[in-house]
């Protein structure tokens, strides 16, 4: 019985393991997958960053082709004043409608750059949000792992004890008695199974009115 005992107690640790080492395993390739969840959110953010600064460089340049273009027909209109004896009113009002232009133009500009900056700021703050949604999950899910290894550990321990209890239990039962099996099955003895008795058992109390021994009276 001893080695039944001992072969169920391996099996049923066994089985524990086993189904430790899966629900571990489950766990951290979930937690894995968070973490890379918020390792990529978390890079988009950064590229979103990077436009943002690219968005402000590309709308400054093109400010500056603005400012450059009302420069050149500012001039342009001067020179073909000047060469055509013009000036006074209409070149003023010539410069003042290039000027006009490139007001409407730099203010369109603008307004195109507060809409891609807000966009991409937007993105930005989207992409955070994820990263920290997918952190608190994989944290969330290694606290889960570890409340299930605690908990596989405890049942593997109860159902072991469970399993000594049960099959220890038997053999205590069967192996324990101290009388001659003949004796206690109510038959009479030979003279070697009472020196046997006798040199290697102990007296024992017997619960009811029946003894294996009433043959000896």
């Amino acid at each position: 019985m001893c080695s039944v005992t001992a072969a169920m107690m391996g099996l049923t640790a066994l089985q524990g393991y086993t189904s430790y080492r899966s629900q571990n395993t489950q766990y951290q390739a979930q937690a894995a997958a968070y973490a890379a969840q918020a390792d990529a959110a978390r890079q988009n953010a950064g590229i979103q960053d990077r436009q943002r600064e690219q968005i402000a460089d590309q709308y400054a340049q093109k400010q500056q082709e603005l400012d450059a273009r009302r420069k050149l027909v500012i001039g342009q209109q001067n020179a073909a004043a000047g060469s055509a004896g013009l000036s006074g009113g209409s070149v003023l009002d010539a410069n003042a409608a290039a000027i006009d232009q490139w007001r409407t133009d730099s203010m369109n500009l603008l307004g195109n750059q507060r809409n891609d900056t807000k966009n991409a700021y937007i993105n930005q703050v989207n992409y955070l949000n994820q990263a920290k949604q997918a952190d608190a999950a994989a944290y969330n899910t290694r606290q889960q792992a570890k409340a299930a290894r605690i908990s596989s550990l405890l049942n593997t321990a109860i159902s072991m004890y469970g399993v000594s209890k049960t099959f220890g239990g038997t053999a205590s039962k069967t192996t324990g008695q101290l009388h001659h099996p003949s004796a206690l099955a109510g038959m009479p003895e030979t003279m070697e199974d009472q020196v046997f008795a006798v040199t290697k058992y102990k007296p024992q109390k017997f619960i009811g009115t029946k003894s294996p021994y009433s043959w000896l009276r």
